[in-house]
């Protein structure tokens, strides 16, 4: 298995890495304000996120879109963010 850097931010993955830092209780505010600029900024006047790239692949072969994912975890991590940055418990 190989990892494989993306040419530009993926808004699932910085979800998945907001998630984890807040989860974490992660000191760095600033970090967790700038993934949350991201996810915003590609957010779509009517409220979507366009898909991006595919979020899985395995067996070196199969790659899986998960269509979801941009809705499900952009919208928690969005949701945790801000709990978390005005000091609200997130657990």
């Amino acid at each position: 298995m190989q990892y494989s850097q993306h040419e530009t931010s993926q808004v699932v993955m910085t979800a998945w890495a907001l998630l984890a830092l807040i989860y974490a209780e992660c000191p760095d505010k600033d970090a967790i304000r700038r993934g949350c600029e991201l996810i915003m900024s590609r957010q779509k006047p009517d409220g979507r996120w366009e898909q991006e790239d595919t979020e899985g692949i395995f067996n070196k072969n199969c790659a899986i879109d998960y269509p979801a994912f941009k809705f499900i975890f952009c919208i928690w991590a969005l949701g945790r963010a801000d709990k978390y940055l005005r000091g609200e418990a997130v657990h």
